[in-house]
């Protein structure tokens, strides 16, 4: 699965889905958890709340959100997300 541009700071973003909605995965629980995590990598290296990134870098944030986790549910989830996007 790939898309050319991925959301972060909100589920949809300039028609754009975050990963884990881009994944087919609903905001709730654990992947509600990570993609909080997500949001606040991403938005750190944006210097902006909200917006689009390439996937080349959402995949990067995304990867360096579910290392920020340690190991908990939210980390497994994040890591399913991945692979069904094929970032890993």
């Amino acid at each position: 699965m790939s898309q050319d541009r991925f959301a972060f700071g909100g589920n949809c973003v300039d028609s754009c889905e975050c990963p884990a909605r881009s994944a087919g995965y609903n905001m709730e629980g654990w992947v509600e958890d990570v993609a909080a995590q997500y949001d606040i990598v991403a938005s750190s290296r944006r210097e902006t709340i909200t917006g689009t990134m390439s996937e080349k870098s959402a995949k990067k944030c995304w990867l360096d959100a579910i290392d920020n986790l340690g190991n908990n549910r939210a980390r497994i989830k994040g890591k399913e997300i991945a692979k069904e996007l094929g970032w890993i």
